[in-house]
């Protein structure tokens, strides 16, 4: 049995290397994790707890609708793991619900 179930979404705009995503997935599962990786944000709207531990985002953008935003929201309430990484800050930046669920908001580089 795998140490843990991720669903991760990449981001479908591909503003990080259409290879960065893959190679994410692939350092999971060699640690033993199951990683199940799409480009399919809907896919946030069935998060079955059985199936999945953690949703992990590589996204960027007005990547989620508000239904979406509140399937992960429902998600986490209900004890599911959230991970961003990269620029999952810089997703749905005028989105409340989203930057509380992420714990911050992108404002710019440096």
């Amino acid at each position: 049995m795998p140490d843990a179930r991720v669903l991760f979404i990449a981001d479908p705009e591909q503003h990080h290397s259409p290879a960065g995503a893959e190679t994410l997935a692939e350092i999971l599962r060699s640690a033993g994790i199951d990683v199940t990786l799409t480009q399919d944000v809907s896919k946030v709207m069935s998060l079955p707890a059985a199936a999945h531990d953690c949703v992990m985002l590589y996204t960027q953008g007005d990547t989620f609708n508000p239904a979406e935003v509140n399937s992960l929201a429902a998600w986490v309430r209900d004890g599911g793991a959230l991970v961003g990484v990269h620029s999952a800050a810089a997703t749905n930046k005028t989105d409340d619900r989203y930057a509380r669920l992420i714990g911050s908001r992108f404002i710019g580089h440096g």
